[in-house]
């Protein structure tokens, strides 16, 4: 009597799959892409009236992407590379936590742009002054059909100020929670092809750094649309601009979510729930790859420091200068 088959090992299918031949057009492509973008911020950087360390981040990331990109074009042209598994972590953790820092980025630009708004309109903080741009950047007028038109406040808000910069803060320390999450999920990934113990953890660890990213994300988009319609004294086009960027980054977010729950029998497969048929690899270009550079196309193109009056710096205190 013949005993019963063994169930297959599986684990959790790659996210971008492996990359194959046909993955080097469209990583050649992003990798030109991201250099573009790598342009325009070195630009920003030379200019003293765009010179801020905000998108500093993101201007990292662009860097490590067009590494990226190099590096799956040439995987996908050279067979012998696909199983390596330092690409393989590499590739899963930076596709987990990548992005990561477009929302640090986005997070601290915001928390700025709050605060300006609780100040009198005379009395703007100088580090959003200090590139003698003027203060109407940050400060409607009844002419100005790019504000919002509510009643304007005139008095200072320190209240308001300090829920604001709490807010932004714990949002800043708890995306440290993602990377360090994401960074643990993509060292064990590679154990979970062999091992079944790990598969159990590589998954709880993708869905709560992905998840926990999608809530702050959230977080960012509400607080963005509530500037747009409720705060006085900001620019109605500037908190669009920071809602378009976060809802970006989500779409990763919600790419990611619907595709971690498929498993793969081997690294190479090119099944079904593989993430390496064609069709997957265009919905990861798609809803990852094209979302992720327009977002830090945006970001670095705009004069952040002019828009969100960040100054060099940006609001960095967490209290109030005393007289």
């Amino acid at each position: 009597m013949s005993s019963p088959s063994a169930v297959p090992h599986t684990f959790p299918a790659p996210i971008g799959g492996v990359p194959f031949n046909q993955d080097f057009a469209p990583s050649i492509l992003f990798a030109f892409l991201y250099a573009i973008i790598t342009i325009i911020g070195f630009y920003r950087l030379a200019r003293s009236s765009s010179r801020c360390l905000m998108f500093i981040g993101t201007l990292a990331f662009v860097f490590e992407r067009i590494v990226i990109y190099g590096l799956r074009a040439h995987q996908a042209h050279d067979p012998s590379e696909r199983a390596s598994d330092s690409l393989t972590v590499y590739w899963q953790m930076t596709y987990s936590i990548g992005y990561v820092s477009i929302l640090a980025d986005i997070i601290t630009i915001l928390r700025s742009f709050l605060v300006n708004s609780t100040y009198p309109p005379n009395d703007v903080p100088v580090y959003s002054r200090n590139d003698g741009s003027d203060s109407s950047l940050l400060v409607g007028n009844a002419a100005d059909t790019s504000y919002i038109s509510l009643d304007r406040p005139q008095d200072d808000q320190p209240r308001a100020r300090f829920w604001f910069r709490r807010i932004c803060g714990f949002l800043a320390l708890s995306t440290w929670i993602s990377i360090i999450l994401g960074t643990v999920s993509g060292l064990h990934y590679v154990k979970a092809e062999t091992n079944a113990n790990q598969v159990s953890l590589v998954q709880s660890l993708r869905y709560a750094c992905t998840s926990l990213v999608f809530i702050q994300v959230l977080i960012v988009q509400v607080l963005s649309l509530w500037a747009f319609f409720c705060v006085a004294r900001l620019r109605r086009s500037a908190a669009l601009i920071l809602f378009i960027i976060a809802t970006l980054l989500n779409i990763v977010s919600v790419y990611r979510l619907v595709v971690m729950r498929l498993q793969t029998p081997a690294l190479v497969s090119t099944g079904p729930s593989s993430l390496n048929d064609p069709a997957s690899k265009v919905t990861f270009y798609v809803f990852q790859a094209a979302p992720e550079w327009i977002a830090a196309a945006i970001l670095v193109s705009i004069n952040v420091r002019q828009t969100y009056g960040t100054g060099m710096w940006g609001d960095f205190r967490s209290t109030d200068k005393k007289s």
